[in-house]
């Protein structure tokens, strides 16, 4: 129910330029959570539109810390441990 709601709010609040009841930015593509639902997310945690291929390619996986340059961010405070 989470993702159909996700999908009806896109689809209600942002533009239809062909009138066909899909949201022009969603049209071929998944609206994807930020944090999984199967990993207790929900629409509060945010939702984006991603292409069919790269949503469901995250297989449940976190994806990589990205900055807003979409740099990737690496956390090396595992490889340095404090003395």
């Amino acid at each position: 129910m989470e993702r159909q709601r996700a999908r009806r709010k896109m689809d209600r609040t942002s533009k239809d330029a062909n009138k066909n009841g899909v949201a022009d930015k969603r049209e071929g593509k998944d609206v994807s959570h930020k944090k999984m639902l199967s990993k207790g997310g929900s629409n509060k945690d945010g939702v984006r539109v991603k292409s069919r291929s790269a949503n469901r390619s995250r297989n449940g996986k976190d994806l990589p810390a990205v900055d807003r340059l979409g740099v990737t961010i690496i956390d090396l405070s595992s490889a340095f441990p404090s003395a």
